[in-house]
């Protein structure tokens, strides 16, 4: 556990409890503050990504994939609106999308887009995702980052998962640096 003495986002040091939960089934206790300057409340201690692996398996709900009836009917209307859940899908895009989570966007982007892959840090999720056919690669996106080097992406779709990242700006730098000034994210 990393104990932040500084607000992750704005480097505030005007940090005040907000709560404290207790997950019996594992016996752990997350204390969460917020930052008086920026508003935004934060768990601190932060677990490691070690510590958080017991939380995502494979029985995760945000992991479970779509029937093929559901999944069939995503992507016909992908190619018929050329959109999933109101984001946009260019044939021309390059999509990034990092935590793919159940995959149903990333299989649309794929299905729809010159290029998409997903980013994942959960192995469970990676083995979820790669049963469905999704473009995905296990790692942090950091790690992931400088293996793309270089590379640009149209179109960065990230839902869900910014509240999950210990280092949120590092995150959004990270994301930064693979994007063009007309991309989106």
């Amino acid at each position: 556990m990393l104990n932040l003495r500084a607000c992750p986002v704005c480097d505030s040091l005007e940090l005040r409890p907000l709560f404290k939960w207790e997950d019996r089934p594992r016996d752990a206790t997350w204390f969460v503050e917020r930052c008086n300057a920026c508003t935004v409340a934060f768990v601190n201690p932060q677990p490691t990504w070690e510590e958080l692996q017991p939380y995502y398996t494979d029985s995760y709900w945000p992991y479970q994939p779509a029937n093929s009836e559901e999944l069939a009917s995503i992507l016909s209307a992908a190619s018929r609106t050329g959109e999933y859940d109101r984001i946009k899908l260019n044939p021309k895009d390059r999509v990034l999308e990092i935590g793919p989570g159940s995959g149903r966007f990333l299989l649309a982007a794929q299905h729809v887009c010159s290029a998409a892959v997903g980013v994942e840090p959960s192995p469970a999720a990676t083995k979820i995702l790669r049963a469905q056919g999704c473009n995905i690669h296990n790692s942090h996106l950091e790690e992931f980052a400088r293996t793309y080097e270089g590379e640009t992406f149209s179109l960065v779709v990230m839902s869900h998962v910014l509240e999950h990242v210990p280092q949120p700006v590092e995150t959004l730098e990270h994301i930064k640096s693979m994007m063009r000034a007309d991309s989106v994210l």
